[in-house]
């Protein structure tokens, strides 16, 4: 294929160029593609088998991207492999967040050491300060319910 061939779009059985990433919309018609990324022509094209089935533009030219209509026949994804993606999807998101979680407690025990206090006493001064808090307002709404009904 020649570079003229993966920036435009070949016209005939292909969708609109639309705004935006488009590579997860590619992937879920034509969920058996791979995608090339082409650096030097700012675009990705996905293949399914040695056929060219979606075109992705991204950088100074803005982000647009079209595909190739399916065919009537077209098989739709396995239902083993969206089990698949799915737990990987999941897998990567607990991850992030075990990650995120991570740092953060790493950023507080950071902040806590500069000031000199130890890694769990604010916390813990917080949650007496919170008791005190609600034993004193039970008392104070217990001493306002005798004092009313007397």
């Amino acid at each position: 294929m020649q570079d003229h061939e993966l920036v435009e779009r070949p016209g005939k059985g292909w969708s609109p160029w639309k705004e935006g990433a488009g590579l997860a919309n590619i992937e879920a018609v034509w969920w058996d593609a791979r995608v090339l990324h082409f650096a030097k022509l700012n675009c990705s094209c996905a293949f399914s088998g040695s056929e060219l089935v979606g075109i992705e533009h991204w950088g100074y030219g803005g982000d647009k991207w079209t595909m190739k209509k399916p065919p009537v026949e077209h098989p739709p994804l396995p239902e083993e492999f969206r089990l698949e993606r799915e737990r990987v999807r999941e897998e990567r998101l607990a991850r992030a967040k075990a990650e995120a979680k991570a740092r953060f407690l790493a950023a507080c025990q950071r902040r806590q050491q500069a000031k000199g206090v130890s890694a769990g006493c604010r916390t813990a001064q917080r949650g007496d300060a919170r008791l005190r808090l609600s034993r004193r307002n039970r008392s104070i709404s217990q001493h306002l319910s005798r004092t009313s009904l007397a």
